[in-house]
């Protein structure tokens, strides 16, 4: 798979829709992305659509027959990334965010073109206002607020508990895993292993390896055998509804048997993974992609091809983010989503 895709004429238009619907083919790509993190791809289609929609300025009003971009373009257009990858927190809510421009137009009485409203709204999601850099954001399309929260900032908590020659152990990879354990683990030693059908875990483990740290890499249905041998347990996830989140399979095992032998368990989680409505849904396309589990199948064989799971929070579970160390039901509080149920579930 490209690592850069290049969609032509995209934004050659001006402020019109591009004639040969290529937003539309740009997003079907990137919907069949399954290589990319979720702040990847949200950066990625974020600035195609900024694009698209001219960059927010324009030297001449649209002349007479030009058909702009409608809300109805849009909704179109963004149909094959909210099936594919609305699941993902980070893009569930920017997706969230442009469906939502409309009716806050509407409400606020504002008269700009729908879209310069659309760009300008992509726009704070890949580069926020210096003067929003410490304001948490509300959810509400165009409001200020910082959307993506940056995954390499260090979360001093994590340390907590943790010694200098200690064991973590990861069991659900993710971009925020990755950058913390490079920042809180020196001289710690780091047990993972494929992350599923992503392979997550494989890249997490050349990064780090990379990076000088001491990696042991295993079989995924190794690690609830390992948990007596570390120190900590980390979960990572890209999606946080309000009673769980989402996981590679497997991952509650590994967390059970966490609870069993009284391992702590830290959940990395910023506030731009909950989801909007805090629902959480698994990928359409882990259900669809069946080659991935078995590419030739005899008949007659079952394949349940889907690579997540639904976990549901832990009562010893602790979440680490950008307001500290929070249980779960704080963690909710601290999360200023509009959208989002301010009571979070726990599980024994």
């Amino acid at each position: 798979m490209s690592a850069d895709y290049e969609v032509q004429a995209l934004g050659s238009t001006g402020p019109e829709m591009p004639p040969d619907g290529s937003l539309i083919e740009c997003f079907r790509e990137l919907a069949r992305d399954r290589i990319r993190t979720a702040g990847e791809l949200l950066l990625v289609s974020a600035s195609k659509c900024f694009q698209a929609c001219g960059g927010g300025t324009f030297v001449r009003p649209p002349e007479e027959g030009d058909r702009c971009l409608s809300p109805a373009d849009l909704e179109q257009a963004l149909a094959p990334l909210m099936e594919q990858h609305g699941w993902r927190g980070p893009v569930g809510r920017w997706l969230h965010s442009l469906l939502g421009i409309e009716k806050v137009a509407a409400s606020d009485g504002l008269q700009a073109p729908f879209h310069e409203l659309v760009a300008e709204e992509c726009g704070l999601w890949i580069e926020p206002n210096n003067e929003d850099a410490a304001r948490a954001w509300g959810g509400r399309p165009l409001g200020r607020g910082v959307r993506l929260v940056n995954r390499d900032a260090p979360l001093p908590a994590l340390q907590e508990g943790l010694d200098s020659e200690g064991v973590v152990l990861v069991a659900a990879p993710s971009e925020h895993v990755g950058a913390c354990l490079a920042r809180h683990t020196a001289g710690c030693r780091v047990i993972l292993s494929d992350g599923g059908a992503t392979l997550a875990g494989r890249l997490l483990a050349r990064q780090l390896a990379q990076a000088g740290c001491e990696v042991r890499f295993v079989y995924d249905s190794a690690l609830p055998g390992l948990v007596h041998e570390a120190d900590m347990v980390w979960i990572g996830t890209e999606a946080i509804g309000a009673e769980g989140f989402v996981a590679p399979v497997g991952t509650r095992t590994v967390l059970a048997e966490a609870v069993r032998q009284e391992v702590p368990l830290r959940l990395l989680a910023t506030s731009d993974l909950v989801l909007p409505g805090a629902d959480l849904e698994l990928p359409r396309w882990g259900d669809e992609e069946t080659w991935r589990l078995w590419e030739d199948p005899v008949n007659r064989a079952l394949l349940e091809s889907q690579p997540f799971e639904r976990v549901p929070f832990p009562r010893q579970l602790m979440v680490a983010c950008e307001q500290g160390l929070l249980r779960p039901s704080d963690y909710a509080l601290a999360v200023l989503d509009t959208e989002t149920p301010r009571r979070f579930s726990t599980s024994g």
